[in-house]
Parts: C-alpha cells; structure tokens; sequence
C-alpha cells in the first residue's frame, strides 16, 4: 500500500473541505497580530548553581563557535583549572549524509548532570563528571555533539549541531521550543507489554537501553501533546471557532493520553522497570488570542509537523516485525492521520473567515515548517532496531523527505486553492481510504 498517497488524499480533502462549512452567524473577531512581550534574557549559564540530577541541556551561547579558516567549530581551551577529560570526542550519531552544520552551538550542563530519558549509572560519567556527546541531546530541538566534553571547571561544554530528533508532531512549544516533562520513576502511565518483556531479554543490553530511551523520548513527546491540545482548545474557544474543531482537538488530546501510556509501556518493556512523566511546569504556557498566530501555529505544528510523523510512523510500521510494537505504531499512524487532518480541515476554515492577508501568513507558515523538517536530524539506531520501530537515520530521513514532497506540498496546494472548489475534491470518502495495519 502506498500511505503517502493515501495520507495526501485524506489531506487535501480536508483542505478543501473549509469551503464548504457553515460558517454560521459569528464572524471571527479581528483582534489583529498579538504583540508578544520581549523574551526574557537567557540565563546566565556560568552563574547557575550546578544540578546533580534532572538538569535540562542548556544554551551557554546562542552564536556560533569561532571556527577557524578550515571551516571546523572549536570549543574553547579549557581553563588553567580545568582537568583534563577522559572521555573521547564522541561521534554519535554520524551527520546525516550530504549534510553539514550551519551554525554549530555551543552546549554546557553542570557535572554529573542527568541528560536524556535514561538517568546515566556512574559508570558513564567521567572523572568530571561529564557524559560523552551521544549521551547529551534534548527533545524536539535535537543536540548532536561533534565536539567534547572539555570541562572549564565548572560545566561540561559540547560543540555540535541542532535538529529535530524526529517530527515530533503536536509539540508543547515554549519560548519557541519543545518542552516536555521530565521523567521519573513511577508506573501508572504505562500500559504493560508483559510479552515483549519477555522477548526483550533475549536482546543485548545495549539494544535494549538504546530501545528504552527513544521509546521513552517519544512518550514524553506524546505526554507534552495532551497539554498542546488542551491550549488549543482554549485558542479555538477564543476565536468562536466551530464545535467541530474543539470536538476534535479534545479527541485528539485523548488520543495522546492513550500513545504516552503505549510508549512508556514499550519502554519499560526494554527497560526492565518504570519510569513515566513527573509534573509538566505548565505556568509559561499561554493561548494565542488571534486567529493569524493561531492559525501559524497549527500549519506549522501540525499541517508540517504531524504531516511528516504520521507517514515516519507509518514506516516505521512497515520495518517493524515484534507484534507489540506493531499494534502501538498502528494505532499511532490511524490516529496522527486524523490529527493532521483535522489540522488542515481548521485552516481551510480559518481561511474562509480572512482575507488574503491569512492566506500569506499560511503560505509563509508553511515555509517555515517545511524548512524545519528539512533541516531535521535524526538519532542513530543500531542494527536490529528497525524489527522494534527505530529506523535508522537514512530511513527516517527518506521519510520526511516523502512526506513532504508527497503529502504536505500537495495538499498545500489544494489549500491554498480550494475555495470555491470543495466539492470536487471533497467528495473523496475517507472510509475507503485506509491507515496501513
């Protein structure tokens, strides 16, 4: 079955759907562009009191390294105080093929610090206490260390690029950036796969960490969604929006509930034991009031982001032979193939509602979406994590890739043109356009 095909016929029929709507008797208020507040200045990382456990990768500059006349970032010398570090310059995961680093960054975490979903056992920190660069990567945004660690005495430092680890569908973004809650010990979100337990013992103790923390990434991802939608619930409250599109975001919000309990079962599966999500620091998270940011954002997030990690998952589903993994993935692309629908089905709308001013800042979303995806990095796996759905970089590359070329500019397009015209493609039945199982 080819999927990009029938996901982009599910979208552009729901892209064109927004013409043929009831727009009903209230008419979207015109608050015109938020004004956001400046940001607030980024902590000073030298000043922060070092964090022995649960602490967040963290920007020590937001420019790029110096780099010297052959084009290579460099860290900065280690300090006359500093001890020299044990660990290797990590080279994990390679840089995707043809791909270089624009703008190499600086990233700094205090010593004995925990980075990723898997808290490190003392065997994996040096005499510094720093981790080696595979280990020290965020969430959505990505970290991939092509330098380090060097200690300046008080912080771990890294060089490398950033990326998506993966099209993380509906982030919970803040500031611009993915958050997610930390994770700690605790087993009321997972939904327990007693068999795959079973045969993941037959499996390496490195597969299955390596298996354990990309599961457990992507259930904190899934867990941050919930609280995407619920702010999008309250965004569509506040623009009058149809109860077609609050029925779905707070369906789309269940749905998220259920893959986070899915992927922390996983998890803990590999894992030997449970973990879920601690307490989401929710306070700086605040509903867009207009409908042209509103509306960017779901383009982005959503009409890009979902677009992209629906057809991801739907190949990861095609590599995947363990039936515990399977039953989850498929549930997954069945319902991120409704999100992203949903998705277009609200901006077609929001279009019929505007002038052309909306259709530019769509158009313009779009590009920054696409653009995001494109620049996306993607973490290494290891030969047999395909059978368990973690494809390599290459794969997952090639995904988003199709997904883009396939699916979303196509079903922009029709987006973007469909007014008037609803009918023609609108009259695709989405029953007899399935979800691969």
């Amino acid at each position: 079955m080819n999927y990009a095909l029938v996901l982009r016929m599910r979208l552009t029929a729901a892209a064109a759907s927004g013409a043929a709507m009831a727009l009903g008797g209230c008419q979207v208020p015109d608050r015109g562009a938020r004004q956001e507040p400046p940001p607030p200045p980024e902590p000073t990382v030298a000043t922060a009191p070092p964090s022995p456990q649960g602490a967040d990768l963290v920007a020590a500059e937001d420019a790029p390294e110096p780099q010297p006349t052959a084009g290579e970032p460099v860290l900065p010398a280690p300090t006359a105080s500093a001890v020299a570090t044990t660990t290797p310059i990590a080279k994990h995961p390679p840089p995707t093929p043809g791909k270089t680093c624009a703008t190499p960054k600086r990233r700094c975490v205090p010593p004995n610090a925990q980075v990723g979903q898997i808290p490190p056992s003392p065997g994996e920190y040096d005499l510094n206490g720093c981790l080696s660069g595979d280990r020290v990567s965020g969430a959505c945004e990505g970290f991939y260390a092509s330098k380090g660690p060097v200690f300046d005495g008080k912080q771990c430092c890294y060089v490398g690029c950033t990326g998506l680890v993966a099209p993380c569908g509906r982030a919970l973004l803040v500031a611009g950036k993915a958050h997610t809650a930390e994770l700690c010990a605790r087993n009321d979100w997972s939904r327990q796969a007693p068999d795959l337990a079973r045969r993941a013992q037959d499996l390496s103790p490195a597969l299955r960490t390596e298996l354990a923390a990309a599961w457990r990434q992507d259930a904190l991802l899934e867990h941050a969604s919930i609280a995407a939608f619920a702010n999008f619930v309250l965004e569509l409250a506040s623009i009058g929006a149809p109860a077609l599109h609050l029925e779905s975001a707070l369906t789309a919000a269940q749905d998220e509930v259920r893959h986070a309990q899915l992927c922390f079962g996983l998890a803990d599966a590999f894992a030997g034991n449970s973990h879920g999500p601690g307490p989401l620091q929710a306070s700086a998270i605040t509903p867009r009031a207009d409908l042209p940011s509103i509306v960017a954002a779901v383009v982005e997030e959503a009409c890009c982001a979902e677009t992209a990690g629906a057809l991801l998952a739907a190949r990861q589903l095609e590599h995947a032979t363990d039936p515990s993994v399977r039953a989850v993935l498929s549930q997954i692309v069945e319902d991120e193939t409704r999100h992203a629908e949903a998705a277009f089905r609200f901006v077609s709308w929001a279009l019929g509602q505007s002038g052309p001013e909306l259709r530019a800042t769509v158009d313009a979303a779009f590009a920054r979406g696409v653009a995001r995806l494109r620049a996306a990095e993607f973490r290494a796996a290891s030969p047999g994590a395909a059978e368990f759905g973690r494809l390599d970089p290459a794969a997952s590359a090639q995904a988003v890739q199709e997904a883009i070329a396939q699916v979303i500019e196509p079903s922009r397009s029709v987006l973007l043109t469909s007014q008037g015209r609803a009918g023609v493609v609108g009259e695709i039945s989405h029953s007899s356009l399935e979800v691969p199982a």
